[in-house]
């Protein structure tokens, strides 16, 4: 009697540690990796690279030589942080763009206060593919200038778009400027009226030209309407259409639809249900609007980026306010080739997360980046998502600093262990997350909570004091959002 009793002891114990394990699954509710120092951080620009990773530009204030420098991140076909490098000098410097070269080197766009001729330069920054500088030049005059977008040309040459305040006829002008495969400036474009206009996204038009996407203030019929032209080779303007109502919407990223017109998407403050909503826009190849869409709830919900995808769906990122847990959390979007929405998913914690760049990857899936402050109560991280073609996030959940360790969920074995009164459990969060606590006999039954609430990225401690608990077997079970894990202690008296 006694041997089945042991017996049947030993197997409901395999039972419950088997049970318990297959809990432990990787995050699917954030997914996100931060990547980040002890200032903030912030993720603009992003690209696939041939050798199946990924290349990052955005801003850094945690490392480099000035105030803010662009900083550079090249990430394994694994997600793993390969290298990173910041460039710019004593002042301001800020990654807003990134693309691979063909010589699998990397070019970037952005903005320079260390170089150049007024407050604020066009920063265009040519490297090596392991993000050593080949060269660096900035555009503008003696006012503020900026680049939002670069793309390399058929020529070898590279086109950006951005604004001057320096040239052209208003406050801010809209900046088209063309370069030799050296960064030397072969001519430069202002488009613009008496107020203030921007260009946000340029793509390069095969044989014909370039399509450049922005807002304007001085043309169209709102304070401000999105903003799509169309110019040569030379940059001299073929059309410009604006889109909008009599409120504020704005323009900010643009795909060519071979032989189809293009996509366009942007925030809108005219139509749509909230105080601001996602705007997708898909026109013939004169720009006139087949369709338009809006997405999003009662608060504000923007989107910029946006990409077509191989099966001829549309994918917009960008965040929201409507359905949120903190202040603003990343959206995606997937629609049909009509505008209808197929699905959407919302990844961020309790504070503001935001997605400003995506590329989808040769296997259907996605990759985005932008910023996120729900890994600490103070600054900014870089964010990085990698998503399949439903939307799921596949990355676990993780936060990488300059020397590539990686933060990511865990609990320690208890100690001591085994214990005769009270252990110590600690745990590591990679961002700020509430946690579950909870201690369970042999049979399953709860014993003990000890936690239940929000505790910020990095390692803690609890005790657990077995006061009223008699000698034995207990499981340990810690539950942070989809992650969960168990351990096991042995109590003796």
């Amino acid at each position: 009697m006694f041997a089945v009793k042991k017996k049947l002891l030993s197997i409901i114990l395999m039972l419950l540690v088997s049970t318990l394990a297959t809990w432990a699954q990787p995050p699917d509710s954030t997914g996100m990796i931060l990547v980040g120092g002890p200032a903030e951080d912030y993720g603009y620009g992003i690209d696939k690279t041939s050798d199946g990773g990924l290349i990052i530009t955005g801003i850094t204030a945690s490392y480099g030589a000035g105030s803010w420098d662009v900083w550079l991140v090249k990430f394994s076909a694994n997600d793993e942080k390969e290298w990173d490098q910041t460039l710019g000098g004593a002042n301001i410097e800020m990654g807003r763009s990134v693309r691979e070269t063909a010589d699998r080197g990397y070019i970037i766009a952005g903005v320079s206060e260390s170089y150049g001729e007024g407050g604020q330069d066009a920063y265009l920054v040519k490297t090596d593919d392991n993000g050593q500088v080949a060269w660096e030049m900035s555009y503008g005059g003696s006012e503020d200038d900026l680049a939002n977008s670069v793309r390399q040309c058929p020529d070898g040459g590279y086109i950006l778009v951005g604004r001057t305040k320096s040239w052209g006829s208003g406050g801010y002008d809209l900046l088209l400027l063309k370069t030799d495969d050296q960064g030397n400036e072969e001519w430069h474009q202002t488009f613009g009226g008496t107020a203030n206009d921007y260009g946000y996204r340029v793509e390069v038009i095969p044989d014909s030209g370039y399509i450049v996407s922005g807002y304007t203030e001085s043309f169209g019929s709102g304070k401000a309407d999105l903003w799509l032209l169309k110019v040569d080779t030379n940059g001299e303007e073929i059309w410009s259409r604006t889109y909008g109502g009599s409120s504020n919407d704005f323009g900010g990223c643009v795909r060519i639809l071979e032989g189809e017109g293009y996509i366009i998407s942007g925030e809108t403050h005219s139509y749509g249900s909230g105080k601001g909503d996602i705007w997708l826009i898909k026109t013939d190849t004169d720009g006139d609007i087949l369709w338009d869409r809006t997405y999003g709830g009662s608060e504000l919900d923007g989107g910029f980026p946006t990409i077509g995808a191989t099966d001829g769906s549309y994918i917009i990122s960008g965040w929201t306010k409507s359905d949120s847990q903190g202040e603003a959390d990343i959206l995606i979007i997937k629609t049909d080739e009509d505008g209808e929405e197929i699905w959407s998913k919302t990844y961020g914690g309790p504070g503001d997360d935001r997605a400003l760049d995506i590329v989808e990857l040769s296997d259907g899936g996605f990759v985005l980046t932008g910023y996120g402050k729900s890994n600490n109560d103070e600054n900014y991280d870089t964010i990085l998502i990698r998503l399949n073609e439903y939307g799921d996030a596949i990355t676990g959940m993780g936060r990488i600093t300059t020397t590539g360790e990686v933060l990511t969920y865990e609990l320690s074995e208890p100690y001591p262990n085994p214990f005769n009164d009270q252990t110590r459990l600690t745990f590591t969060l990679p961002t700020t997350s509430k946690v579950d606590l909870a201690v369970y006999d042999i049979r399953g039954r709860l014993v003990a909570e000890l936690t239940g609430k929000y505790y910020s990225a990095g390692q803690h401690t609890i005790g657990f004091k077995a006061d009223n608990l008699a000698s034995g077997v207990y499981f340990i079970n810690m539950k942070s959002g989809n992650w969960v894990t168990t351990k096991k202690c042995t109590l003796l008296r």
